[in-house]
């Protein structure tokens, strides 16, 4: 997962993390380029506290208030307000207003341009 933020927090399964970039990748937490001291296990819940500039998620579900762009390989996207576009290879797309481009291989519900 790579989150850009416009220095906000997001919290993971407990931990609370700040910054404007936040990646998960192989179970390892990078804020703003500094690899922090924990490894993560297991299913991953996440709640981010600002609004979304760019959301990456390899598999899972996302959900947004306001996102800049949503981009997901595999899973739901749940959103309000898209600024620009939401693409997801497998999974169903739920959204308030998307000002850019909709891409979904699977069930789009209320997704206005």
């Amino acid at each position: 997962m790579r989150v850009k933020l416009r220095n906000g927090q997001i919290v993971i399964t407990a931990s609370v993390y700040s910054g404007s970039n936040i990646t998960i990748v192989n179970s390892k937490v990078t804020v703003n380029g500094v690899v922090q001291d924990v490894e993560l296990v297991g299913d991953l819940n996440g709640t981010i506290h600002v609004d979304i500039d760019r959301l990456e998620n390899s598999c899972g579900k996302v959900v947004a208030n306001k996102a800049g762009s949503i981009l997901t390989l595999c899973g739901d996207v749940v959103c309000g307000v898209v600024a620009e576009s939401v693409q997801t290879k497998s999974g169903d797309v739920s959204c308030g207003n998307i000002g850019g481009s909709l891409r979904a291989h699977a069930k789009v519900a209320g997704a206005t341009r």
